[in-house]
């Protein structure tokens, strides 16, 4: 459950922060009457994700659609978290840009503009979402994802919120870089994972001897290793923060003694 929470959570705040900030600046720039493509783009991107998640639940039901789903999930979330990762500090400009550039237009295609960006950015975060909570559902149970998704997106909502309300008091940057280590690590996990069942397929190349299936079986087992990974998920990310924070601490300690 941990992990679907996480990554409800991560994927939940983006998506929340890209509505927020879309929202905030079209009241602020008078552009009042282009909240509702706002809202129509996130209707559409829930439907979207809802569609690709009922899709995936039909066809991954052996090994080979198992395993392809997760090396496509590891890989796609890796490349685009890493890109997040860099984006970060220009994310909020970025939407603005955007917005402004549609919203320049005139009339239906000033709100159609709106509309696509935001179902495309929403759609991403959905897309990202139901391919790592798809991948993961091998294993976990269904009532751990859901649960995990619940609390995820209140957590994520929540957070949201309060950076609307007191943004100096998070360090957005900081929640981004932290999951995003999270999210790199358990899209190798997932990556390894995929290559572990198309093995079993005897489809790939290098993979249909039986040594890499046995190498990686303990993955998604029930094993030491296995725990190790879900442990890694936890401590490698707050073990990160604590460094940072500490490091932070002692530069600002150290700061005004370099000023003289």
């Amino acid at each position: 459950m941990l992990e679907t929470m996480t990554i409800a959570f991560r994927e939940g705040v983006e998506a929340f922060l890209i509505v927020a900030i879309s929202l905030a600046y079209l009241v602020r720039t008078g552009r009042e009457n282009l909240r509702k493509p706002v809202y129509w783009g996130v209707a559409c991107a829930l439907v979207c994700s809802a569609v690709l998640g009922i899709w995936l639940e039909e066809i991954s039901d052996n090994p080979l659609t198992e395993g392809t789903l997760a090396v496509i999930a590891g890989v796609m979330v890796g490349t685009f978290t890493i890109h997040m990762l860099k984006a970060a500090k220009s994310m909020g400009k970025d939407i603005r840009d955007a917005l402004e550039a549609h919203a320049q237009k005139n009339g239906f295609l000033a709100a159609l503009g709106v509309f696509l960006f935001v179902t495309l950015m929403i759609t991403r975060e959905g897309m990202e979402t139901v391919l790592m909570m798809s991948a993961a559902a091998y294993q976990t149970t269904a009532t751990q994802i859901i649960m995990g998704a619940i609390l995820g997106l209140a957590l994520a909502a929540l957070i949201a919120w309060f950076w609307v309300r007191k943004s100096h008091l998070i360090h957005i940057g900081r929640f981004l870089q932290v999951s995003s280590i999270f999210l790199v690590i358990f899209s190798a996990q997932l990556f390894l994972y995929g290559l572990h069942e198309l093995s079993e397929t005897g489809l790939v190349p290098l993979l249909d001897n039986g040594i890499f299936h046995e190498l990686t079986e303990n993955i998604s087992d029930d094993s030491v290793i296995a725990h190790l990974i879900s442990y890694s998920l936890v401590a490698v990310p707050f073990g990160w923060l604590l460094f940072v924070t500490v490091k932070d601490k002692l530069a600002n300690r150290n700061m005004p003694a370099a000023a003289q």
